[in-house]
């Protein structure tokens, strides 16, 4: 398909070359190798139990751990305020437990796949920050590199097509 410089495009021809350039950008992600791609026949979740396992695999492909992250689901998470000594209710919570780092997420609170989604990605960025090492009864909660790291991953699931690429994970 050649075409002069005097003469644009047709709108058949930009319509197919945009077509091409959509499929070779697929093509190269899915059959890229990265860990947790089995190829494009990945089906959709259904719900977001489904979706989490499936965000989870982008986090992990993107921000390794060290450890391997279990994902586990509860009825609810109430935590005490020291300060006030009040339970409440938590969305998500991240702890250590012998070799692996377990990651609960509350079905209470987290009703949406954006709730749950959110979460997720709070509570894993814990677990990248405490890493191999068991550091995190010695560091504070969320130090400003926490928050660092938190808006890197939002970002790229905002505005790099974050969301798509999780889609290409199993579940």
């Amino acid at each position: 398909i050649l075409r002069t410089a005097d003469s644009p495009p047709s709108p058949r021809l930009r319509w197919l070359l945009l077509l091409i350039w959509n499929v070779l950008r697929f093509r190269t992600f899915t059959e890229s190798g990265e860990p947790g791609h089995e190829g494009a026949n990945v089906r959709k979740a259904k719900n977001r139990y489904e979706r989490s396992r499936q965000v989870l695999g982008w986090l992990s492909s993107g921000w390794p751990v060290g450890r391997p992250v279990e994902l586990i689901w509860v009825d609810e998470i109430a935590e005490l305020d020291e300060d006030s000594g009040k339970s409440y209710q938590c969305h998500g919570q991240t702890y250590r437990e012998d070799r692996h780092i377990v990651i609960e997420l509350s079905m209470k609170k987290c009703r949406s796949w954006e709730s749950a989604t959110k979460t997720l990605m709070h509570e894993y960025v814990h677990a990248v920050q405490w890493g191999p090492a068991s550091i995190e009864m010695k560091t504070e909660h969320h130090p400003i590199t926490f928050y660092a790291q938190l808006g890197e991953i939002e970002n790229r699931w905002d505005h790099d097509h974050g969301h798509e690429q999780a889609n290409e994970f199993p579940f």
